[in-house]
């Protein structure tokens, strides 16, 4: 008998890297190649609520979520000439939900003026461990 259910009862917390700024050669429009562009990435980061009740000390952070592996993720997967905002998404969120205690991740990946009258282009993915 299967019973699914039991992730539903698990306390969630959230952390959540927004903003992070990375630039990269990314594109397929002709203007795009060879050109650096800023991209914008938002990270939310799901894992059971147990890990935010440490103690609030050096020590206490080491049993907690490690901000800066999620961040190392984002870094991680920026490192190379990308053609698609989609496969940034992804890398970040594969390599979120392979950490210990990740149980959902959801990343949006934006860029700027794209086109002229467009602000920002963006993907987001949601995703879930298991």
């Amino acid at each position: 008998m299967n019973n699914h259910s039991h992730n539903a009862t698990v306390p969630m917390a959230q952390i959540l890297l927004e903003g992070i700024e990375v630039d990269i050669e990314i594109g397929i429009d002709p203007q795009e190649h060879g050109r650096i562009q800023r991209l914008v990435i938002d990270v939310e980061v799901g894992f059971n609520d147990q890990l935010t009740r440490i103690p609030d000390s050096p020590e206490g952070l080491k049993k907690g979520f490690d901000y800066s592996a999620v961040r190392h993720c984002v870094m991680a997967a920026t490192q190379t000439k990308t053609y698609l905002l989609e496969t940034i998404a992804n890398r970040i969120a594969d390599s979120v939900l392979a950490m210990p205690n990740a149980l959902t991740c959801s990343v949006k990946v934006s860029k700027r003026r794209c086109w002229a009258n467009v602000e920002l282009t963006s993907i987001k993915v949601f995703r879930t461990a298991g």
